[in-house]
Order: C-alpha cells, then sequence, then structure tokens
C-alpha cells in the first residue's frame, strides 16, 4: 500500500507532538518545582512518594490535553504551520500561566483563577497585588523568553524527527505516565476515603487539580481495597494516625487575643439546631422559642457563615470564612477555635452533646479537638431517639455539676429537622405530611406543602426538647448567669425559587442561609434586631464580653460584635468546594476558582460583575489568615 502525502504528513505531525509534549512536560515540572517553596509537606515516605507521582500525574494529563488537540488537527487539517502554531501557542500560554503563577502562589496561598483575572482586568488588583514597574517587567521578559523558548524547540523537534523518523521511546514513556497517573489517583482515592489528610490536602497545591475521589465504589468493594489496608471504619472519619505535626497553610489566630478574667463568670450554652431556616421560627413551629425570645435577644436579619454543617459550625465557633481551604488545613494543623481554647485557659468545664455524629464533619479534629473525653457518637437508631437522649444526658450534666462552682460550656447540636425525623408517636401538628421522603424523586412540579410540613413538625419535636433546656435552667436559677444562644448552623430549601433546590448546600440564596438567633444575656433586656448579622459575630462578642478579651477582633475573627449595627458591606458564606460574596442586591460565587454572579433568587444576572472593592476587601480579609 503506497502512503500519501497526507498520511506522511500526520505520522510525522503526531511525531513531533509527541516530543514536543515531553519538552513541555519536562519543563512544567521543573517550573512547578517552585510550588515546593510554599508549602511544607509532612513528614514519610509514602507522603513523599505521593508527591512526587501527584506532580507527575497532573502535569502529565494537563500537557496532554494541546497534544490532544494537535492530534484531531493533524488528522482533519495535516498543515505543518497550522499545526505547530496552535501546539506552539498553547504551551506557550500553559508554560506562562505556571511560570506566573508559582510567584503569585507563594505570596498568596491560592492559584490565578477566574477572580483573580477578574480583579486584574477590572483594575481592583492594585489593591490586593503589589506589583512595582520592575514586576511587569520581569513578566514581559518571562513572556517574550517562554515563546523564544518554545519556537526555537518547536523547530529543532522538528528537524529532529524528520531526521529519526520515528518517535522518541513513545510507547514505554506512554505506559509509564498512565500508571504513574493511575496510581496518583488510586492512592488519593484511598487517602480521601481514609482522611488521611497529610494527602488529602495537597490536592490545594497545584493548579487545575481535582484528582478522582470514589468513596461509594470503596465502601461496596471492601474485601478488594482491604489489601491495602483500608477498612469500612477508615469511611467513617475516625482519626488517622501520622496527623500531627502537619503543616497547612493557616495563621490563625493571625494575633492571639488579650484577655482578663471579668469578674462576671457566665456560663455560656449554645443550642444549635440542624437545617433551622429562619421563617421556622414562630409561634406555632416554636412556641417554646418564641416565648423565649420574649426577654431575650432576637436577630432578625442573622446569616449563617456556610450553606452546609461543616461551614456552618466553623463560622460559629471559628469566626472565619469556612472555605474548603481554610477548613482543610484546619484539619490539617488538628487547630481548635479561639474561643474553646479561651474557655479551657479560664477553666470551664466542658459538655459537648450532640445528636449527629463528630467525626464527619471531622470536628473531633477541628472545633472539639482541645476536649477531653469526647464521645464521638450519640446512641440511638435515629435522629429523633439521639435528640431525646441528649436532652436526658444534659440534664444529667446540670445535676452532676454539684459542689463544682466552674463555669461551664455546653453545647447541644439537635439534629431532627435535617432528616425530618420524629419519634413514630409523636403529636405532630402540621398536616398532611409524608411518612417518608424519596428525596431523589422530587422535582421542580413536585408540592412542596407536604414536605415542608414533615420537617416542621420535626422543628416542632426540637422545639419541646429546648424547651424542657430552657425549663431546667430556670428552675435551678442558671438562667440568672448563663448566655444562652440558640440559632442553626443553616437553613433549608424547599423550592422556595423555583429552581429544583431542596435540601441545603447547593446554593447561597436566603433559604439555606438565613437562620434564627436568639440570645439571653444576663442583665439585659429583651431587643430586636434588623441590622444585618452572621455566625462570624458570635465569636467577637462571646470573647469580649463573656471573656473579656481586648475589642479588636481582627487578629481571630472577620466578624463584628453582633451589637455593631454599622452595615456589613458584604457577608462570605462558605459551602463545600466554593464559597460566595453575598452582597445586598445579588451574590458572587467562587467555584474553582471561576467567578458567577446570582441575583438573591439564584437566576443569572447577564452583564453583571462584582463591587470590585467588595472583591479587593474581602480577599484581602481572607489573606491575613493565611501565612
Amino acid at each position: 500500500m503506497i502512503e500519501t502525502d497526507n498520511s506522511k504528513s500526520r505520522r510525522l505531525l503526531i511525531r513531533w507532538a509527541g516530543d514536543f509534549y515531553l519538552f513541555n512536560l519536562l519543563l512544567c515540572l521543573l517550573i512547578s518545582l517552585r510550588y515546593l517553596k510554599a508549602i511544607e509537606i509532612p513528614e514519610g515516605f509514602f507522603i513523599h512518594a505521593f508527591t512526587f507521582t501527584a506532580f507527575v500525574g497532573h502535569f502529565a494529563s494537563l500537557t496532554f490535553l494541546p497534544y490532544v488537540l494537535v492530534i484531531i488537527c493533524a488528522l482533519v487539517a495535516p498543515k505543518r504551520l497550522v499545526v505547530t502554531s496552535l501546539c506552539v501557542a498553547a504551551y506557550s500560554f500553559m508554560v506562562l500561566y505556571l511560570a506566573i503563577d508559582t510567584m503569585v502562589f507563594p505570596l498568596y496561598r491560592f492559584h490565578i483563577n477566574g477572580m483573580v483575572i477578574n480583579l486584574l482586568l477590572g483594575g481592583a488588583a492594585g489593591d490586593i497585588f503589589q506589583f512595582s514597574f520592575k514586576d511587569w517587567s520581569a513578566a514581559v521578559s518571562i513572556a517574550v523568553c517562554v515563546i523564544f523558548v518554545e519556537l526555537a524547540v518547536s523547530a529543532f523537534i522538528w528537524k529532529s524527527a524528520v531526521r529519526r523518523g520515528r518517535g522518541f521511546h513513545g510507547p514505554a514513556i506512554a505506559v509509564f505516565l498512565l500508571t504513574v497517573f493511575i496510581a496518583e489517583n488510586l492512592v488519593f482515592s484511598l487517602a480521601e476515603f481514609s482522611r488521611f489528610t497529610p494527602i488529602t490536602i495537597q490536592r490545594q497545591y497545584l493548579p487545575f487539580y481535582r484528582p478522582l475521589t470514589m468513596k461509594k465504589f470503596i465502601s461496596s468493594h471492601m474485601g478488594l481495597f482491604s489489601i491495602f489496608g483500608v477498612s469500612a471504619k477508615d469511611g467513617s472519619g475516625e482519626p488517622v494516625a501520622g496527623m500531627s505535626g502537619a503543616k497547612g497553610f493557616i495563621r490563625y489566630p493571625a494575633t492571639e487575643p488579650v484577655c482578663r478574667q471579668t469578674g462576671e463568670e457566665f456560663n455560656i450554652i449554645m443550642i444549635v439546631v440542624d437545617a433551622w431556616r429562619a421563617d421556622a421560627f414562630n409561634s406555632e413551629i416554636t412556641p417554646n422559642i418564641k416565648s423565649f425570645a420574649e426577654s431575650s435577644w432576637d436577630f432578625r436579619e442573622h446569616y449563617s457563615g456556610g450553606n452546609a454543617t461543616r461551614s456552618g459550625i466553623m463560622s460559629i465557633f471559628y469566626g472565619i470564612p469556612s472555605t474548603h481551604n481554610f477548613w482543610m488545613n484546619l484539619l490539617l494543623e488538628t487547630k481548635g477555635p479561639v474561643l474553646v481554647h479561651q474557655m479551657l485557659k479560664q477553666n470551664y468545664k466542658m459538655g459537648i452533646f450532640a445528636s449527629a455524629s463528630l467525626v464527619s464533619p471531622e470536628f473531633n479534629r477541628t472545633v472539639f479537638s482541645e476536649v477531653k473525653d469526647l464521645r464521638l457518637k450519640t446512641p440511638g437508631r435515629t435522629s429523633s431517639e439521639r435528640d431525646l437522649f441528649i436532652t436526658g444526658e444534659f440534664m444529667d450534666f446540670l445535676k452532676g455539676r454539684g459542689a463544682d462552682n466552674r463555669p461551664f460550656f455546653a453545647f447541644l447540636f439537635y439534629d431532627s429537622p435535617h432528616a425530618y425525623d420524629l419519634p413514630p408517636d409523636y403529636k405532630a401538628p402540621f398536616k398532611p405530611y409524608p411518612g417518608g421522603i424519596s428525596r431523589s424523586t422530587l422535582t421542580n412540579d413536585t408540592d412542596p406543602a407536604p414536605i415542608f410540613n414533615r420537617y416542621k413538625n420535626s422543628v416542632h419535636f426540637v422545639d419541646e426538647e429546648i424547651g424542657k433546656v430552657l425549663k431546667a435552667l430556670e428552675n435551678i436559677g442558671l438562667a440568672e448567669n448563663s448566655v444562652i444562644i440558640i440559632t442553626s448552623d443553616h437553613g433549608e430549601e424547599f423550592n422556595d425559587n423555583k429552581k429544583n433546590f431542596w435540601g441545603h448546600g447547593s446554593n447561597f440564596t436566603a433559604s439555606q442561609i438565613h437562620v434564627p438567633l436568639v440570645i439571653h444575656w444576663p442583665g439585659k433586656g429583651k431587643q430586636t434586631f434588623v441590622h444585618q448579622t452572621s455566625h462570624h459575630d458570635i465569636v467577637p462578642t462571646l470573647m469580649k464580653d463573656a471573656l473579656g478579651c481586648n475589642s479588636d477582633f481582627s487578629g481571630y475573627s472577620t466578624g463584628s460584635h453582633l451589637l455593631d449595627e454599622k452595615k456589613r458591606p458584604y457577608l462570605i458564606i462558605g459551602g463545600y468546594y466554593d464559597y460566595a460574596i453575598m452582597e445586598p442586591a445579588q451574590i458572587d460565587i467562587v467555584t474553582d476558582g471561576m467567578l458567577q454572579v446570582k441575583d438573591l433568587s439564584w437566576r443569572d444576572m447577564p452583564g453583571s460583575a462584582p463591587d470590585r472593592k467588595i472583591l479587593s476587601d474581602s480577599t484581602n480579609r481572607m489573606r491575613m489568615f493565611l501565612k
């Protein structure tokens, strides 16, 4: 069979592209070594081996994309000028991006992404990035050098490919890189399942790094994965050996608070109702809490710092943005919140009563990492059984104080509304309601009323339990010297905006983040507040007024005092892997570095852009807590 000129051109172009791909892979790996200047990888051969495979596997896949594009072009239009120009342009852009990103990342601990580009193009970058004329000259020089090198190497490899007539050990190298890529993703999946943070934390070190996760697959094939030393218990979130001493990017607190004994030692009782939305707080659904609010502080425009349990609880206790990166770094370093640390320092007795598990999310290794004898799971088959249990347990805690006059901190976390659960014999006031809910069958046309009724019944049940707690505190006179906080970790949506969103963790609209906040403060009477507040404000308020700490909150919180009625220009709301900047009339969502804008009902806003000043200010506030 006679080979045509086009066939020869295709073979030559593909051979050239393969060698050019290997060159750029090596170049990207060399440049990416600069990331190592900014990170502290925990000790251990296995961890360092993963770092090596992650770097090689990730950049092998990233630099492979232009190669695939070249193959497609070569097959369609085997023109040397077109194909080589396209390939050189693609690799030049990639190498230039890496060169600049490796300069930005050590300084700011984030990669160049859509939000950063938005700031650069919008003119607000000067508020964040302090680039001199020398810096800009260096950037231009790097760009010119990269393009020159890519063109020169392209020409050299072309001549070499023509002369040799074959590629450079292509099949063997391809097998090696594929093996590394598979090994890297397999190890990361096992580490993610086992919650081995020294490996999972490395997800943030490399740009566009999204390794494979397969929790469900591993769980259903434990026999296969047991050969790697993985057990079903690993997926439960139990602590993993080898965590201590690991270092991340977090600098929390940025400055240590200065505290003194106030003379008044308040007990602090925090009652959190999982998935309790703001409009489920009224005299019909929550009569006991509503009655309690009649003599307390009632914050009507209060917002959680997250749209899910992990981010919501983190914002309550830490008072800083509950972004995924912040959480992972706190987890890596087993860093507890300043609030809990200060209470322990002031000899508070701790009582943690959580219906939901404290290992998933890993509150045992973050929020309550300093608390001794922490019970990780509460007995009970259902949420309502566990809620009943923690009420009784808290009553025993109060009775068992005896002669111990130390102040105490109690955390009660009720979980029934999260599961829409209530005891089988509970006299539910809201009807009709379904016996069970299959969330997978919910659509945009589903009538939310019956489902919302079941949810309201579960909140009503929890209100009854909280009523018992409040009554007990009143009967033994503890209400007179106890700060009692009642709130939620996040809200719950029932397709409120007709976008087929149900539950939480899926958007940043009011239905998922607007929550009640009621506070009884000894010696203070009833007051209703309508200014906007946030979970980030709880820590500064408690630290100053209950624990006697200085009023400079900026070193350990991005919040303000709850009673400060000064307008908050924006709120930072954390999600699982994204976060939002909530402006008065729009929501700016940052997902994997890309920025999009929605209105308050989660509709697209074509042509709209974030407020540049707000973007730069929020970025600076978060950057304060990074090393």
